[in-house]
């Protein structure tokens, strides 16, 4: 009697778990709150939000909707550093991108003390984006005091190095070193911008940069 009874209540505690699984919202299994699409974005609101969203933007196959919901000071640079350390192998990208029908809606809202490095050898002071080809919109970017891009590649743009989409109502505030970039590799489709390094069929519509642009140095 006693073990039917205890059987019993342990298939009842076993189907209240599965209804509070059930229940639990994207944001657990992503980190951010939202599903990524236009109706219901991924919703960016903190630092570690704007982190996580950062990792999810790495694989630039996925069309997904971010919004931006608050302004956002960084205490550390977006780079890939936050990922695990064991049994993780990231591969291609350390930069993020959008892919055709993403859009990253700043809301309006600012990101402060911006910096994107690499934990790769690709060097540091990369841009917020490394490709776009969907839609960066509504969006302010003040980098880091003093930035200096030492990446192989001769390319920086302030929203994306490559822009083959459209940034529209954008802002960017910087003071940025192009160093470690040998003039003799600089190439046609090469290029360095506040906005865009290179914008390749792509559209820059109401934009503003604020600061300077300097070098490159080799």
């Amino acid at each position: 009697m006693k073990s039917s009874r205890f059987f019993s209540r342990l298939a009842a505690l076993a189907v209240t778990a599965c209804l509070l699984l059930a229940a639990v919202p994207a944001q657990a299994a992503t980190g951010l709150a939202g599903s990524g699409t236009a109706a219901d974005p991924w919703i960016i609101d903190s630092e570690y939000a704007l982190t996580m969203a950062y990792q999810r933007m790495l694989d630039e196959g996925t069309a997904e909707h971010y919004l931006l919901t608050a302004d956002i000071t960084l205490t550390k640079p977006l780079d890939n550093s936050f990922l695990p350390t064991a049994n993780v192998i990231r591969v291609g990208a350390s930069q993020a991108m959008l892919a055709p029908g993403a859009v990253f809606d700043g809301g309006g809202h600012t990101i402060y003390n911006l910096a994107i490095n690499s934990t790769s050898n690709e060097g540091s002071g990369f841009s917020f984006f490394e490709f776009n080809e969907g839609t960066i919109q509504n969006l302010n970017l003040v980098y880091a005091d003093d930035y200096v891009y030492t990446g192989y590649d001769p390319m920086w743009g302030g929203m994306a190095d490559y822009n083959l989409g459209h940034i529209l109502n954008c802002s960017v505030t910087a003071d940025v070193t192009i160093g470690d970039v040998p003039c003799a590799e600089l190439h046609e489709g090469s290029g360095f911008g506040m906005i865009a390094g290179a914008s390749a069929d792509g559209s820059i519509v109401n934009c503003t940069a604020r600061g300077a642009l300097n070098g490159p140095q080799g």
